[in-house]
């Protein structure tokens, strides 16, 4: 190293400077003089996109400095360290606004795989963490770190990943990866509510750093699944504060329960639905709406003890409640709250569950006492129907363009729901006017 390597001026070197060879380690913590493509240590690291070096020290977690990452600013290590079937923790420091994404692409694998994990920033520095097994037959793998491409801003620092071993007699839940909302950890749905908080400080965990704090109304649901009918169970947990720390074990019979895929689905939402404005009440009405129709799949594939007249009033209930939610999600694409592709991966989730409700084709009432009806012997007059002029105005809509789907119906008929053009195309359908073509989101409706 010669003398004009260190500038004298650069307040960041001291006045004397001893080098001293290293133990590698796969911590990540950016105190380097520039941030380009190139190894530190072993690790080939490749920033790409949007990114700059911090060295002011006031956005640094550890040191003095970050990286800031804005809009597709992204930072790709690739790791070789890696022995097959083994568990690894990936974890960084991290804070701004919008979502911070973590990605472990494995690679040199015959099928292509990866795992993910995401978070929405705040002010102050959090972790994100990602736990996931490396696969038999893995070469080495891309640790990828993004924020959103629309408008996110995160800053980054002390990077680590390592091999980590699976207790099987660890804690059901031991809070060290954070947990701001509902959400899965590990293969466990938790549901936090009323007031409460992550405390990742270590002042208040019992072991490693992270603990929840719980005030008045806080309340911690967790949804175990793994009970054996008639065995013994015990629920523990090491707790601390002030007043009275109650356990509650409900146990729900298999038709109560509610599907893991219903809440995974609704917390994906919950996720999403984050990025809307707090001022905006469709945010609320959105979120509100999601949960009344995680209710009704309940009730809908509730197995016995449901009359079938009410099956499928919820039914009824179930597709209006779809149609309003999906036009929620769309006010929020338009709106630029929520991106195209995540608008795209739930529309088409809630799209599969309605073609999985069995159409209604007449209206739901209660059961009424049976009347007889003694039947002419002249042929039933075949009924006939006339076209609305919201139906004539599709028809030629559709003898123009050849094509269209709801969406574009929508801009023809700004003055009508999303709900009420489908139950125009349907008596269309009916009547034999048109046909409907492709499935989930693609769906086109065309002239017969």
């Amino acid at each position: 190293m010669s003398s004009q390597d260190i500038a004298p001026s650069d307040s960041r070197f001291p006045v004397g400077l001893t080098v001293v060879p290293l133990e590698y380690s796969p911590s990540l913590c950016f105190e380097i003089l520039e941030f380009k493509p190139d190894y530190i240590g072993k690790t080939y690291v490749n920033p790409s996109g949007k990114f700059e070096l911090d060295i002011t020290g006031a956005n640094a977690h550890g040191g003095r400095n970050s990286v800031k990452l804005q809009n597709d600013g992204c930072i790709t290590m690739d790791y070789s360290q890696l022995t097959p079937d083994t568990n690894y923790r990936l974890c960084a420091w991290v804070k701004g606004s919008g979502a911070a994404n973590l990605q472990i692409e494995w690679l040199g694998l015959p099928v292509p795989k990866s795992d993910y994990s995401s978070i929405k920033l705040t002010d102050k520095f959090q972790r994100i963490i990602l736990t996931a097994t490396a696969p038999a037959g893995v070469k080495h793998a891309y640790l990828k770190f993004s924020t959103n491409k629309d408008g996110g801003l995160m800053w980054i620092d002390d990077i680590s990943i390592e091999p980590v071993v699976i207790d099987p007699n660890a804690p059901l839940i031991d809070f060290e990866t954070p947990l701001t909302q509902p959400g899965s950890l590990g293969k466990h749905y938790v549901n936090p509510s009323g007031n409460f908080s992550y405390d990742d400080s270590g002042a208040n965990a019992r072991n490693g750093i992270g603990a929840m704090k719980l005030v008045d109304n806080g309340r911690i649901t967790i949804d175990f699944h793994d009970v054996i009918p008639g065995k013994t169970y015990q629920m523990t947990a090491s707790v601390k504060g002030e007043g009275n720390a109650v356990g509650q074990l409900q146990w729900l019979g298999v038709n109560q329960r509610c599907d893991t895929k219903f809440l995974k689905l609704t917390n994906t939402v919950y996720k999403v639905l984050e990025f809307f404005p707090e001022s905006d009440p469709l945010k609320n009405r959105a979120k509100d709406k999601a949960l009344v129709i995680m209710d009704n799949l309940v009730l809908v594939n509730e197995i016995s003890g449901w009359a079938s007249f009410q099956k499928e009033k919820a039914k009824v209930q179930l597709l209006e409640d779809i149609d309003i939610f999906l036009g929620y999600l769309w006010i929020g694409k338009t709106q630029k709250w929520l991106n195209s592709v995540n608008y795209l991966i739930i529309a088409n989730e809630y799209e599969k569950i309605r073609t999985g409700i069995k159409p209604i084709t007449a209206p739901i009432s209660e059961p009424k006492t049976p009347t007889i009806t003694v039947l002419s012997n002249t042929e039933p007059k075949t009924p006939s129907f006339s076209l609305s002029n919201r139906q004539k105005q599709i028809i030629e809509f559709l003898a123009k363009n050849e094509k269209a789907q709801v969406m574009d119906l929508l801009a023809v008929l700004p003055d009508v729901t999303k709900r009420t053009i489908r139950r125009d195309l349907d008596e269309l359908l009916e009547l034999g006017k048109i046909t409907r073509m492709g499935e989930f989101n693609q769906v086109f409706y065309q002239i017969k």
